[in-house]
């Protein structure tokens, strides 16, 4: 997601903001912050404008911040190179692409809804907005035989975590993970 983009709901976030005061605080003209708030405003943020008095959220975004993603991981290789977006075709496929350009081990992608999912044998899927959604870019130090296990070490790890915050996870092998016998999860 553009930079600036970001910048201009978090500073709406500090409060009412001019479209002058933001274009100068991000470097950018008036007609740039205008145009990304009509852009946040089309995805369905609630953003008001008055004359002579600027802009402000009439309500809380509630998505995914790179920068708040970020603060909040305590790991040292997962997640710390993070493409985050708002809506993509699919994370697997984005993590292929980046994986494809060298993106380093646990490059993370992340997004809240996913439009071209593709599944076994092709079938085609979609995310709706309410979750999270990512795929993970690993480059494990093993022999490509030996590649099978980081799947299945992932799955029981998930099934661990979920059962630890209280619900009920089962594995239908070898890479699905199932909450009340309903798919949360898929590892490739």
């Amino acid at each position: 997601m553009d930079e600036v983009r970001l910048r201009v709901i978090e500073l709406l976030m500090e409060g009412e903001q001019s479209g002058q005061a933001i274009a100068e605080r991000l470097g950018v003209s008036r007609a740039a912050v205008w145009k990304h708030l009509k852009a946040w405003q089309d995805q369905g943020l609630a953003i008001a404008g008055s004359p002579r008095r600027g802009y402000r959220l009439l309500e809380k975004p509630d998505f995914l911040f790179p920068q708040r993603v970020h603060a909040g991981l305590t790991t040292r290789q997962l997640g710390q190179n993070l493409d985050c977006h708002f809506q993509v075709d699919s994370t697997n496929l984005r993590a292929k692409q980046l994986a494809r350009q060298g993106a380093p081990h646990g490059t993370l992608v992340l997004t809240e809804r996913q439009t071209g999912g593709r599944g076994r044998m092709q079938r085609s899927w979609s995310s709706p907005p309410g979750g999270i959604y990512l795929s993970l870019v690993l480059r494990p130090e093993l022999p490509p035989q030996q590649a099978f296990r980081v799947t299945m070490i992932a799955a029981v790890a998930l099934r661990e975590a979920i059962a630890a915050l209280g619900a009920d996870a089962a594995i239908k092998w070898p890479n699905d993970v199932l909450v009340g016998g309903r798919k949360v999860c898929g590892m490739l």
